[in-house]
């Protein structure tokens, strides 16, 4: 009878050696998913994650963006820019001067006017209207111009829309010079101050 009581107690040992075993086991495995989780959410991209104040372009290799509101919109990337069709900057005007115009437009509330500075592929998927309710939305207060700079035919500007209480949003402009004219390649929020 010892002897079975042994077994037994044996076999009640092995058991919960099993069962702390896979209970160690579920824990290493929920571990793993909490850091593929967090690498995932981190390794999204910034442009995704800034996500795009107001047009959600970008301007390298992402081909979509999140806005403040969580929504999914198309992106504009180097790889589907259209010359062609691209939005121009007037003769008349430098691009940091075609910023201003836009900035002049929201600082003035007027989103559907600001709305025609906008490169063409956001135009493309995005109306109008449905600009100027976003903007609405955010609580765009005002817009300025930021630093510029040019290397060759592009150049880059800046432009700053306090956004309510978001704070204030850095978008970088892109334009590209094709013989005497300028050509809008892509606006990107940048960041946040």
């Amino acid at each position: 009878m010892a002897n079975q009581e042994e077994q037994k107690q044996v076999a009640a040992i092995a058991g919960a050696k099993r069962q702390q075993q896979l209970i160690i086991g579920l824990i290493v495995i929920a571990a793993l998913l909490i850091i593929v989780i967090v690498v995932l959410v981190v390794a999204k991209p910034s442009n995704n994650t800034a996500s795009n104040l107001t047009d959600g372009t970008t301007t390298s290799t992402a081909t979509t963006g999140t806005d403040m509101a969580g929504k999914t919109s198309a992106g504009t990337t180097s790889a589907n820019f259209d010359a062609s069709t691209a939005t121009k900057v007037p003769a008349d005007q430098t691009p940091a001067e075609f910023v201003g115009a836009y900035c002049k437009a929201v600082s003035d509330g007027d989103y559907q006017g600001a709305y025609a500075y906008l490169p063409q592929a956001t135009k493309d998927g995005q109306s109008a209207a449905d600009y100027a309710a976003q903007l609405q939305g955010y609580g765009i207060t005002s817009c300025t111009v930021g630093q510029s700079s040019t290397s060759g035919d592009t150049t880059t500007v800046q432009s700053n829309e306090v956004a309510g209480s978001y704070g204030t949003f850095t978008s970088n402009w892109t334009f590209v010079k094709q013989g005497d004219t300028w050509l809008l390649q892509s606006k990107a929020v940048a960041g946040m101050q």
